[in-house]
């Protein structure tokens, strides 16, 4: 948000996971901002935004704002961009259907629900774009 502080006026925010109190504000936040008519909420639920091929390894809060907001459908959405073949990116994006949550899952368990769910996106849409896992490890 230091580097791109205009993205605060599409209502953007940063979440400073050194700082637990911090964070939980953050996460705070997110929920009230559920009290708008329309309300949609984008995030990196790594922490930060990964390369192709990165292992998932989900953020806490996730589970977290799962279970304050059991009304809200949390949806996937996979991006795959690529410059390969061409000197101009190809992009290719997949929205995915809702995850439930699950209830009785511990919060490791249902993040490896979202994660599974979004590494069956991105392998589909490699797929897609043309490449196989094999293929698409070769230019890693």
């Amino acid at each position: 948000m230091r580097e791109h502080p205009f993205f605060s006026k599409i209502g953007a925010f940063s979440i400073k996971r050194s700082d637990k109190k911090s964070a939980i504000r953050s996460l705070r936040y997110a929920i009230r901002s559920f009290e708008r008519p329309n309300a949609s909420l984008f995030i990196y639920p790594e922490g930060r935004i990964t390369p192709a091929g990165t292992a998932m390894d989900f953020e806490k809060g996730l589970a977290w704002l799962s279970r304050q907001l059991p009304a809200v459908d949390l949806v996937p959405v996979g991006i795959h961009m690529h410059t390969i073949r061409h000197d101009k990116p190809e992009l290719h994006l997949h929205v995915g259907e809702p995850v439930l949550t699950k209830k009785g899952l511990s919060d490791s368990k249902q993040l490896r629900v979202f994660e599974q769910r979004l590494e069956e996106m991105l392998a589909g849409l490699r797929k897609y774009a043309g490449f196989d896992n094999t293929d698409f490890d070769k230019f890693i």
